[in-house]
Parts: C-alpha cells; sequence; structure tokens
C-alpha cells in the first residue's frame, strides 16, 4: 500500500468515526428529549435545547476521545531520544524499532549523537549520507536518534522501517519509498567485499 492509499484510508477511517460519533450523539439527544418530555417537567422547547446542548457536547466529546490519531510508539531512551543498539528494545507495538545491533564494528552505534567525539559524529554522517536520498539534514535527525550507520539501517525489520516511516518529522514514507533497507544492504555487502579484497591483495 503506497503513501497516498494510506492517507485515503486514514481520511476515509477518520471521515466514518466521527460520523459514527455524531450518530451515536443524536440517539443519546434523542433518548434525552423522549425521557424529558415523558418527565412532565419540562416543557417542549426546554427538552430540544437541553437535547441540544447535549447533542453538540457530547458529539464533540466522542469526536476528540475516539477519533484523533493514536499516539506513536515512545523511545525507550532517555531525553526523548530513541534507544541505541546497547539498550534493550521491547515489541515494534510498545517502542520504536530504532537502533539495531551494526554488522561491522566501523558502523558500531555510539550512545547517543550527544555522547560521541566529533569525529565519529562526522564519520556517522557521511556513513548514512551514502544512502541515496538522506542529506546532512537527516543523517544528523538519524544520528541524533541513535542511528549511526548503513549496518543499522540494514538490519531493520518492516517494522522498523514502518515505525521510522511514521515518525520522521518532515521525511514521511521516505524509509521506503527510496529503499534504504536494501540500498544500506547493497552498501555492507559492497564494503564487506571491499574489505576482503583488501586483506587479500
Amino acid at each position: 500500500m503506497d503513501e497516498r492509499q494510506k492517507n485515503a484510508l486514514a481520511r476515509r477511517q477518520k471521515f466514518l468515526c466521527g460520523l459514527t460519533c455524531w450518530a451515536v450523539a443524536g440517539f443519546v439527544a434523542l433518548v434525552l428529549v423522549i425521557a424529558l418530555l415523558r418527565s412532565e417537567a419540562w416543557s417542549f422547547v426546554q427538552a430540544v435545547f437541553a437535547a441540544g446542548v447535549v447533542f453538540l457536547a457530547s458529539g464533540a466529546v466522542f469526536t476528540l476521545l475516539f477519533c484523533r490519531p493514536l499516539p506513536g510508539p515512545v523511545p525507550v531512551g532517555s531525553a526523548g531520544r530513541a534507544p541505541s543498539a546497547s539498550q534493550p528494545m521491547a515489541a515494534p507495538s510498545a517502542a520504536p524499532p530504532a537502533a539495531q545491533p551494526a554488522a561491522s564494528p566501523e558502523a558500531a552505534p555510539t550512545a547517543a549523537a550527544g555522547d560521541a567525539p566529533a569525529g565519529a559524529a562526522t564519520d556517522a554522517v557521511e556513513d548514512l549520507q551514502r544512502i541515496r536520498g538522506v542529506g546532512p539534514k537527516l543523517a544528523q535527525s538519524l544520528l541524533d536518534r541513535g542511528v549511526t550507520g548503513v549496518a543499522q539501517i540494514a538490519q531493520w525489520s518492516e517494522a522498523d522501517v514502518a515505525w521510522w516511516d511514521e515518525n520522521l518529522e518532515g521525511f514521511r514514507g521516505r524509509v521506503s519509498r527510496d529503499g534504504w533497507v536494501e540500498q544500506a544492504s547493497a552498501l555492507v555487502a559492497q564494503d564487506a567485499a571491499e574489505g576482503d579484497a583488501a586483506r587479500n591483495g
């Protein structure tokens, strides 16, 4: 399912949710009108006015409660950062599937971008920029969230890709659209082949 289909489905679900909430609010208001009129303490105008107020209030409350988007996974790491590879990760539904263990020592993650030496951070940004479509700003954003190399990205599962697609502010959908995992896997294989050739050469 591409991004356009996902957006269309989300809009349709939001519309149906809102319609259902207001229909329930209308039903509550109708029951209230009938109850107030049967009590004979209320006039018709008073009952309709009270039901109208209840309709508007309950419709708004139901819509706010049931139709707003659910919050995304909460990072396990400190200070709002995604966890690094050295931190244990919860299941994809409970926490962001962020940094995975790196395949090579050169791309091993640091605890976080702020804790890394300046040279290591520059190397990590350059390594991430090897992926087509990752510029300096996006590479820095990934680094700030604990992703420090293509080897980590090559290890991402489908759940990881889905989480990053939804949670990269300003770059939503970029991970799957540009095929980061495939690109990263190819780069890791290329690095391994060059390392083998250098050792055997």
